[in-house]
């Protein structure tokens, strides 16, 4: 009594009681097979390998593994049920591999815990989640049950052991030392708003952005958050049991289903905190004065007093493991502090933990302290802003170098800045130019600049006539309120192959005062330009 069969792994696990599926199998042989699968199993997966002789298992034979499931302990288990058969190497423990969750990738997930793809900005009306997050909602009414492997993904080179792929922001082996992860949000898709504030949100007090450089792609620096007006963050996080063997462990990545992708598409939460993930290893998420918290919990069930289990199942000439969990995910009791430290209630370490895990939620009204706390270890001290005669009433900066920094805004937001402006008047300040006149320019247009032509770029490097002859197409001016009245227009100009203004002057040539974001020898270093009101 040979079989010859294909190969099968996971197969979908909403099915109701009384569906079959035909599976088609085409590989050594072509088979056809009709199965049947229960809503109390997480997913249903069978390897179909080699010919299966009589010494192995006969049809309804059976055994159970509790607990933690790899492939090595259901050999064990099996060679001690069947100690004459070797069909072994098949064997293979069911679970939701993470990355099919979204079914997009490695870059895509990543980009998602980052809070940088379509589903962390899309608002409700236009957003993609409906149907292109489908298989989320599938997954929603059994994301406890249904076990669900931490993020790794197949790599084309080896990153980590194995040859896998991780998402650094939760590689649990090296950057979750504290076995926690947090996600923060923003927004509310829904409302296309930021969220309200209530008792779950949270002030964001710091972040040290080098901790999450994949994330902000940035090296290294401090962000500072709180007065920040209009964010009213929503964080939750969750702690696991460092025993692999624990259900907190061995349920973390049904945990971390539940904290982002369940948030997203139930509550429409979305959105990171500026410079930090949106989801991470807590060392690398910002540091704030709150969270809420997700359990996983033991149910009662009457048919089973194993929290969860494995069963195994010879049926019609196939290896069959169903599991089994009587756990459900839960707020935490007693809240997040009390919750990490009954997960690392033991060992020498606990209390460095706990002070480790208080460091990053360092409690409510506690956020002025811990900034003036770091600033003081850093030798920095609060300054106020240079003041350098520049009105934000009346002007807005669009690009600046030096003291007076600023990146450029795109073309086409300048553009219409300006044609919405009621006197269209472009200001450059410059605090390093050594002609007086050159420290206040107020360039006034009188006619519309091509549609296809860089605008911006005008002022920034290409200092042309063309489209931009003095006194036809514009004046400069030394005073706002001589380009108020178009009075002492400047009488000199010439262009080409330098930034704004070459060496025009207001009663002749002035040499070496234009700037140029491309090339160095103006003296405008410290300079910037504004858009009037």
């Amino acid at each position: 009594t040979k079989a010859t069969l294909g190969f099968l792994c996971c197969l979908d696990y909403h099915i109701d009681n009384s569906q079959a599926i035909k599976i088609l199998f085409s590989s050594l042989a072509t088979v056809q097979q009709t199965m049947k699968l229960t809503l109390t199993s997480a997913v249903i997966c069978g390897v179909f390998s080699k010919s299966v002789d009589a010494a192995c298992p006969n049809e309804g034979d059976t055994f159970t593994l509790t607990g933690l499931c790899t492939h090595e302990l259901l050999v064990e288990k099996f060679q001690v049920a069947f100690p004459d058969c070797d069909d072994f190497e098949s064997l293979l423990c069911p679970e939701i591999i993470f990355s099919d969750i979204t079914g997009k990738g490695h870059q895509f997930d990543k980009n998602y815990f980052d809070g940088g793809t379509e589903w962390n900005t899309e608002k409700e009306e236009s957003s993609p989640l409906v149907a292109d997050a489908g298989r989320i909602g599938r997954l929603m009414d059994n994301a406890a049950s249904e076990l669900i492997a931490w993020p790794y993904y197949e790599a084309l080179e080896p990153v980590f052991a194995n040859g896998q792929l991780r998402i650094l922001n939760l590689e649990d082996d090296n950057f979750c030392q504290l076995d926690t992860v947090m996600c923060c949000f923003t927004r509310d898709r829904f409302q296309d708003a930021p969220l309200e504030e209530n008792d779950l949100t949270t002030d964001v007090c710091k972040h040290d952005i080098g901790t999450s450089r994949h994330s902000s792609h940035i090296k290294d620096g401090w962000a500072y958050y709180l007065g920040a007006e209009g964010s009213n963050p929503y964080c939750v996080g969750f702690s696991w049991d460092p025993d692999e063997t624990s259900v907190s462990n061995r349920f973390k990545g049904n945990l971390l289903f539940e904290a982002s992708f369940m948030n997203t598409f139930k509550n429409g939460y979305t959105t990171n905190i500026p410079g930090a993930p949106m989801c991470g290893c807590i060392e690398q998420m910002p540091v704030v004065s709150k969270s809420d918290c997700i359990d996983i919990r033991v149910t009662s069930n009457p048919s089973s007093s194993e929290v969860d289990f494995y069963k195994y199942t010879f049926v019609e000439g196939t290896h069959r493991i169903e599991h089994h969990a009587n756990v459900e995910i839960v707020p935490c009791e007693e809240g997040f502090l009390a919750n990490f430290e009954e997960k690392h209630a033991k060992g020498e370490d606990q209390e460095m933990y706990t002070d480790k895990f208080k460091s990053r939620i360092v409690g409510e009204e506690n956020c002025e302290a811990e900034i003036s706390d770091s600033l003081q270890h850093d030798f920095y001290v609060p300054g106020t802003p240079f003041d350098f005669d520049v009105s934000e009433e009346i002007w807005t900066k669009v690009v600046g170098e030096g003291l007076l920094y600023k990146p450029m805004i795109g073309d086409r937001l300048f553009r219409e800045m300006v044609n919405k402006s009621e006197h269209k008047i472009i200001y450059r300040r410059c605090l390093s130019c050594t002609s007086t006149p050159h420290q206040h320019i107020f360039y006034k247009r009188y006619t519309p600049y091509p549609e296809d032509k860089g605008y911006l770029n005008l002022f920034m490097n290409n200092w042309v006539e063309e489209d931009n002859v003095l006194g036809d197409d514009f004046c400069l001016f030394s005073t706002y309120e001589d380009a108020l009245n178009d009075k002492n227009c400047w009488e000199f100009c010439n262009f080409n192959n330098f930034g704004f203004p070459r060496d025009c002057g207001p009663n002749g040539r002035v040499n070496h005062n234009w700037n140029s974001y491309i090339r160095s020898g103006g003296a405008a270093e410290d300079h910037a330009f504004y858009v009037g009101a």
